[in-house]
């Protein structure tokens, strides 16, 4: 159902659907004493728009860009790099490596390793699903998916979303460039994947805190999916789903721009970019089977799963 923007409540806006039941309220607040600023009335009424917009917006994968620019419309960016760039940086700065490894890493020269295709390929997967897949079995680009945990995730309507931050970092005008997995008015959504959930790792990440700037959006919203491979094949089983979410702060931006200040001076003391660097390969689409597998009854366990539309922003898929 088509949400719209209602009547004035309490000093907001509700937002109903085409029934007029009140989905939500935005409120208008007055700056805090301690806690700082409020919301205006106009920006209550653009979060109002947000929210009815959601409502409406239809399931989609083709890649839009949203661009956040902090620097002269006329300016060339001198040093393009990616989101992922920093925390590559810093991963770096705690091993015993050569700066070579480093800019190998950021120039993209090394090919990826098993468990960033297969990483790939099951969350590209996701993004391609819609209504109706039954999401118990997924192969698509030579591996294959057999769902064994018992949840539930949100799958947002606007995917596969490029964002562009322009901004001057000590004079060096910079491109940042990045990519998400999927993003609402309020949410950014990134799915992982992995042999075991690491909360602090996530967390203690600069990705997060960059793509939250980049988007003026306060919720950072993780997805990951254990998986176990199946000896000696490409086949893995999703054993267990986590969401996990950071909040931005005050000084969120604050502590990303002196981040990224830290990581420019770095990268043009050490040239570790030979120019403005290309942004990664788009991946070759195969097309994608949500099909139950016929295999023999000890090695497949049928899983249901039921997809349903979201009146929100999504799909809320149900796994076993």
């Amino acid at each position: 159902m088509p949400w719209r923007v209602g009547e004035e409540s309490c000093g907001g806006r509700n937002i109903v659907d085409a029934n007029g039941r009140v989905i939500a309220t935005v409120i208008q607040r007055d700056p805090h004493p301690v806690h700082g600023r409020g919301i205006t009335q106009a920006e209550c009424d653009m979060i109002a728009d947000l929210m009815a917009s959601a409502g409406r917006a239809p399931v989609t994968a083709a890649p839009t860009t949203h661009v956040r620019r902090d620097m002269p419309g006329g300016a060339s960016p001198k040093l393009r790099i990616s989101v992922t760039d920093v925390d590559q940086w810093r991963w770096w700065l705690g091993e015993d490596l050569p700066i070579e490894a480093l800019r190998a890493r950021l120039q993209r020269k090394d090919p990826p390793g098993e468990a960033a295709r297969v990483g790939t390929a099951w969350h590209r997967a996701l993004e391609l699903a819609r209504e109706g897949d039954a999401l118990d079995c997924i192969r698509f680009q030579g591996y294959v998916f057999t769902v064994l945990a018992d949840a539930e995730i949100s799958l947002p309507a606007v995917r596969e979303t490029r964002v562009q931050w322009l901004l001057d970092v000590d004079g060096v005008s910079v491109d940042i460039r990045g990519r998400l997995d999927g993003i609402d008015a309020f949410e950014v959504i990134d799915y992982k994947t992995g042999a075991e959930f690491d909360p602090e790792r996530l967390l203690s990440a600069w990705q997060w805190r960059i793509y939250l700037c980049m988007t003026a959006r306060l919720i950072f919203r993780w997805t990951h999916f254990t998986l176990r491979q199946r000896s000696g094949l490409p086949h893995y089983d999703v054993t267990e789903v986590h969401t996990l979410r950071a909040y931005l702060q005050p000084h969120t931006e604050a502590e990303v721009r002196a981040t990224l200040a830290e990581f420019v001076r770095f990268a043009v003391q050490h040239e570790l970019y030979t120019g403005p660097t290309a942004p990664p390969a788009e991946p070759t689409e195969d097309p994608v089977s949500f099909a139950e597998l016929h295999l023999t009854p000890t090695d497949f366990i049928r899983t249901e799963v039921k997809a349903m539309l979201h009146t929100t922003s999504g799909f809320p898929v149900r796994l076993r």
